[in-house]
């Protein structure tokens, strides 16, 4: 009973660290989401990863693939438009791709898109890019 309540206890506060760290690094729930779609199609993906030039949402290790979750301001702010081209740029040159998603997208379509990313992945592993 004693080795039950530490393991609960143990639980929580695993739960409530994550949850913070979430917060902290400002990790959307669709890129949690999408990160757990991916998983169930074998598709390791780590979450927050700086790839040597910027912090990405998702990062694809097996294909070099970048996935940035992104808010409406990505598409409709003029500055910040130009703001994500240079970081993409910087992506670019270290070898690795990258793919932004509105997040209207993965709540949406979240299904469909990790399957279309597992082609991706598959295509981009082959050489086929």
């Amino acid at each position: 009973m004693f080795l039950l309540y530490w393991a609960g206890a143990l639980f929580i506060i695993a739960v409530l660290l994550t949850a913070r760290h979430l917060r902290k690094h400002k990790i959307t729930r669709q890129a949690v989401k999408l990160r757990r779609l991916l998983g169930e199609r074998k598709i390791k993906a780590r979450l927050e990863h700086w790839d040597g030039a910027k912090h990405v949402d998702l990062f694809i290790p097996a294909a070099k693939l970048n996935i940035e979750v992104d808010g409406s301001q990505h598409f409709l702010d003029a500055a910040q438009i130009l703001s994500d081209l240079r970081r993409d740029c910087a992506s670019c040159r270290i070898n690795a791709y990258t793919f932004r998603v509105p997040n209207t997208i993965i709540e949406r379509y979240a299904d469909e898109l990790a399957d279309t990313l597992a082609i991706v992945v598959k295509r981009l592993k082959a050489g086929d890019a």
